[in-house]
């Protein structure tokens, strides 16, 4: 998805209509600011885009070719009107758009802007520590919305399987069958959640291993001796971004 894409989401939250955002074009010639109502004007580069839709109007509708010079002073207007106006509405930098401002969970989306500056500095095993409390949190808010009067989740697999250890005291150890109902039980939760479970395979793979301490905060394993390759990576950090678009989907 293109920066273009992500913002077009983006504006479905700075009070703009469904039709105005449907029509992108149509906001290159729009004079946006803040009014009363905290509604987003875009105010910056409004005659050079509109002569750019002059230029898109013609083309569509009378078939008018513009020049080559043309084109490429249109290229540079969209890209200073973005560069200009996102800062404005959406307080970062048009070069820093990515689908993680997508994301809703403000926890998670924390840990995925921690993960990008550690995978930066070269630390990624750190980054993937970081992209698997995301995918925690992704997982646990979407879970937290779905629980019952209660507070049953509908997707807590074995939350209330008996602890078969207690039983090695007795002489009976059945810490396999455990192991197997657990990673079942895990299976299942993925799935139900619609999430594609080959690719969770996958990460899980790549990342440690998270667990809740009673009454504390998620924590993570530590795992080394893996070969971690950028591309490892970057399937790690779309993966949690995919899942929770998903999720917020549902």
């Amino acid at each position: 998805m293109t920066s273009l894409s992500i913002l077009t989401k983006l504006l479905q939250n700075s009070g703009l209509s469904s039709y105005e955002v449907l029509r992108l074009d149509c906001i290159m010639s729009m004079n946006l600011e803040r009014d009363s109502d905290g509604r987003m004007r875009i105010v910056k580069e409004k005659k050079r885009v509109g002569r750019m839709n002059k230029a898109r109007v013609g083309l569509k509708h009378s078939g008018l070719l513009p020049s080559s010079p043309d084109i490429e002073g249109f290229r540079a207007a969209a890209t200073n009107f973005f560069e200009e106006n996102t800062p404005v509405v959406f307080g970062i930098p048009f070069s820093q758009v990515s689908l993680a401002h997508l994301v809703e969970s403000e926890n998670a989306r924390t840990h995925l802007r921690n993960a990008d500056e550690m995978a930066e500095k070269g630390m990624i095993e750190e980054a993937l520590s970081e992209l698997a409390l995301g995918f925690f949190e992704v997982v646990s808010s979407y879970e937290e919305s779905q629980k019952d009067e209660f507070g049953r989740s509908p997707y807590g697999f074995g939350t209330h399987f008996w602890r078969t250890e207690n039983l090695r005291e007795f002489g009976i150890d059945l810490s396999e069958i455990n192991d197997a109902v657990r990673h079942l039980c895990e299976a299942m939760r993925v799935i139900a959640l619609g999430l594609d479970y080959r690719r969770y395979v996958r990460f899980s793979t790549l990342t440690p291993e998270v667990f809740l301490p009673e009454g504390g905060k998620p924590k993570v394993s530590k795992r080394s001796g893996l070969s971690i390759s950028p591309e490892d990576y970057r399937f790690c950090y779309d993966f949690v971004i995919e899942c929770a678009l998903v999720l917020q989907a549902a």
